[in-house]
């Protein structure tokens, strides 16, 4: 049997500028694995796609979030990059004449409201200008329990729809 539960799985279906996955943390799983496939700009643009993390009373944080990614690109030499950013930076992602991008990573103790949430993730992205593929680790610098998720785009402008979103409960067994 996997360790693996399916908790919720999002198809956005129309072009949006976020997406709210809530009530998907609880006190049952301290890790959840997340996965975000086909993402593309719905416009001509290349964006940057983030996440922000929902609290306990449902508000969305804006702030406090630092990053450290290791960009590894085809085209380029590869790059460290660390920050204090208002979101959880994760992926640029191509426009809409490009190949859909895809990511996936953890999120470790968002329940726990005595613990900083952290999220690890990986990605990858075929960029007009070539392959981009990233890893990288971010951290919400405030010890409060966490509900949910928003994927934005950073831009502000939209993410084409049928973009898949699932989210899973990690489970340890004893």
């Amino acid at each position: 049997m996997s360790n693996l539960r399916l908790i919720n799985e999002t198809t956005n279906s129309s072009d949006v500028s976020s997406i709210t996955i809530d009530n998907v943390f609880n006190a049952d799983f301290d890790i959840y694995y997340f996965t975000i496939n086909n993402i593309l700009s719905a416009d001509t643009n290349e964006d940057t796609l983030g996440i922000r993390l929902i609290n306990s009373s449902g508000s969305v944080s804006s702030s406090n979030y630092l990053r450290a990614i290791l960009v590894m690109r085809a085209f380029d030499t590869f790059q460290e990059a660390n920050s204090v950013k208002t979101f959880m930076n994760l992926i640029n992602f191509g426009n809409n004449s490009q190949s859909p991008s895809s990511l996936s990573g953890y999120f470790f103790n968002p329940f726990n409201s005595s613990s900083y949430t952290f999220n690890t993730f990986q990605s990858t992205t075929d960029r007009a200008s070539g392959f981009d593929s990233r890893k990288g680790i971010n951290a919400h610098t405030v010890a409060q329990a966490e509900k949910g998720y928003q994927i934005i785009n950073n831009a502000g402008n939209n993410m084409e729809s049928g973009m898949i979103i699932r989210t899973y409960g990690l489970r340890v067994d004893s």
